[in-house]
């Protein structure tokens, strides 16, 4: 007979008493108040790094991560709203928000980003990239 750790699941954390068992509603309640990774990390009390390999092993704990993130982007964008609303955009900081949404909440594409080609290719470390230098016409005197 072979003996050996149990497989990793919600339910041992649990029964090891590492997650409380309402840990779903405590996540999504932090969550509707705008917060982040850190934040459900602590309520868990467990690491970043430990959070996310436990959503790299556990589809549940994943799921449960991503929709957290979306009930704070939610909140996050309404108060973004309520911000601009109450005094113009003087009230709201466009660049914290900016900033803030694209590393916060990268899974919903908050990126600035420029998109470089060549003849209608993406760059690659393949790619041939050529410079040209255009001298300005200085005969030009207007």
């Amino acid at each position: 007979m072979k003996t050996g750790r149990k497989p990793f699941n919600i339910e041992l954390l649990i029964e090891r008493g590492i997650f409380p068992p309402d840990w779903k509603e405590k996540v999504y309640e932090r969550a509707r108040t705008g917060g982040n990774k850190l934040h459900f990390a602590n309520i868990l009390n467990i690491s970043r790094n430990t959070m996310y390999r436990l959503m790299d092993r556990s589809e549940e704990f994943r799921s449960t991560i991503n929709t957290a993130l979306q009930l704070s982007e939610e909140w996050f964008i309404n108060k973004a709203l309520e911000r601009r609303g109450e005094d113009g955009t003087k009230g709201l900081n466009s660049n914290f928000f900016k900033y803030y949404a694209q590393n916060v909440y990268r899974d919903s594409e908050w990126i600035d980003r420029t998109d470089i080609t060549t003849d209608g290719k993406p760059i690659t470390n393949d790619n041939e990239i050529k410079i040209h230098i255009i001298k300005p016409d200085n005969n030009n005197d207007e």
